[in-house]
């Protein structure tokens, strides 16, 4: 994968039109995204059972059964299945059910952005497998100066922040 900077100077080479002024970086780096956007949505329509955008989260549950859907996920009727995974690592599907019927049926249900599953089984984690959308393009604005495994943060260096002037 090439960096965004990369891609906008290459496209403004093979236009012959490298003023910097005719087209802003914000400007360019909206089509990308339009245009990225664009290409996951033609190939999911077209092929929807493809695993090309495919993941998978582990989560507990809170105690009333609740899980947040993830940011990344392309749309609500992208999730694959949803199930619990048992002690034993086995996998145990559940199906989606309507609102109206969760009370009488055993299986999962989607309330504004949570998934809801039956109370009772809130000890095993929860495996969503979904489609995920694609992370937004933008330029390079620093670099990493440390990353903490344990506490899940990134340090930026101070001294490689690129001021918007630069560009």
């Amino acid at each position: 994968m090439r960096r965004l900077e990369l891609l906008v100077q290459e496209v403004r080479d093979s236009s012959d039109s490298n003023d910097i002024n005719s087209y802003s970086i914000y400007e360019l780096m909206r089509y990308f995204n339009d245009g990225q956007r664009l290409i996951q949505k033609i190939l999911y329509t077209a092929n929807p059972g493809t695993s090309m955008f495919r993941t998978f989260l582990d989560q507990t549950p809170s105690a009333n059964g609740v899980v947040p859907l993830p940011l990344d996920i392309y749309a609500k009727t992208a999730i694959d299945s949803v199930g619990f995974i048992r002690a034993n690592g086995y996998f145990s599907k559940l199906t989606k059910v309507d609102y109206a019927e969760f009370d009488n049926l055993y299986g999962y249900t989607i309330i504004n952005d949570n998934i809801v599953v039956p109370e009772k089984n809130t000890t095993d984690n929860i495996r969503l497998m979904y489609v995920f959308q694609l992370p937004i393009l933008s330029y390079r604005l620093g670099k990493v100066g440390s990353f903490n495994d344990t506490a899940k943060t990134i340090d930026i260096d101070g001294a490689s922040i690129i001021d918007d002037a630069s560009f």
